[in-house]
């Protein structure tokens, strides 16, 4: 049976105190990649929460408001009735336009006046009176 004195004591708590401070190291390394592994897996979940909730936005929850847009000609000028109607851009504001097609500004601004239409780009002085 062997004798051990106080320093040879004190040397196995610190050679245990290290082996424990190891064991820790490894706990805290492996708990450092699981907490990184479930703040990647919370994010992805979010991430596909945010996406599956804005969704919804696009689809309206109440009834689209009907408008009558003219075009007093067919042509580059007023291309961008037709381009917004086909890519469904007044659908997304919340308006079911109808692109009407009239011969010619001075008709246009009469159905304008008269209401049979809402909008139609024309020049401002077939619209307003003369003074």
């Amino acid at each position: 049976m062997a004798i051990w004195g106080v320093q040879d004591v004190q040397k196995v708590q610190i050679v245990q105190t290290v082996e424990n401070c190891e064991d820790c190291f490894r706990h805290l390394v492996l708990l450092g990649c699981e907490m990184a592994r479930l703040q990647s897996i919370v994010a992805v979940v979010i991430g596909v929460a945010c996406l599956v909730l804005t969704q919804g936005g696009y689809g309206q929850s109440r009834p689209l408001k009907k408008i009558r847009v003219g075009v007093p000609s067919v042509g580059m000028g007023n291309i961008i009735i037709f381009v917004t109607k086909e890519g469904k851009l007044f659908e997304k504001y919340g308006l079911a336009a109808e692109v009407i097609t009239v011969m010619g500004s001075g008709i246009g601004s009469k159905a304008l006046i008269s209401g049979n239409l809402d909008i139609i780009p024309i020049a401002t002085p077939t619209v307003s009176p003369p003074i």
